[in-house]
């Protein structure tokens, strides 16, 4: 834990962008997944988010960082790895709907609103967010 959090600590604080990146996914490499899991008591529950949401947010810095560069191969690959832990994650189906379409990828972008509308009904019961509905419409007319 203290060498995941030291190294993100230290790629928010770098200014080279190719160093921050290589910083990022060591500290990804690090995150061993939920913290003490075997640990059932209130204190945990505090940690365990922040750590979790802090491994999250890398992911998704990474997809956003290699959008802006269009490399939209390597931004589909974050956003996969954010939505393989969280299915739900609507800004991360965005970033995979704008990478599809940096591809000239038209039916990728249809098939990764559809994965976003599904994982959100199945889940939690709601449609997309009307900025992810307006994305989707955007970007497949």
């Amino acid at each position: 834990v203290q060498a995941f959090e030291a190294t993100l600590d230290q790629a928010v604080a770098e200014t080279r962008a190719e160093k921050r990146i290589s910083l990022y996914e060591s500290a990804l490499s690090l995150y061993g997944g939920e913290y003490l899991p075997d640990v059932d008591q209130e204190w945990i529950v505090p940690i365990r988010e922040n750590l979790h949401q802090r491994y999250v947010n890398t992911m998704l810095n990474l997809s956003l960082y290699h959008l802006e560069q269009q490399e939209f191969r390597n931004a589909l690959h974050w956003t996969q790895q954010l939505l393989d832990e969280d299915p739900c994650h609507e800004e991360a189906h965005r970033v995979a709907m704008r990478a599809h379409a940096g591809l000239g990828n038209r039916s990728g972008v249809a098939r990764q609103f559809q994965v976003c509308r599904d994982a959100l009904w199945e889940q939690i019961q709601v449609p997309p967010s009307p900025q992810t509905q307006s994305l989707y419409e955007r970007l497949v007319h």
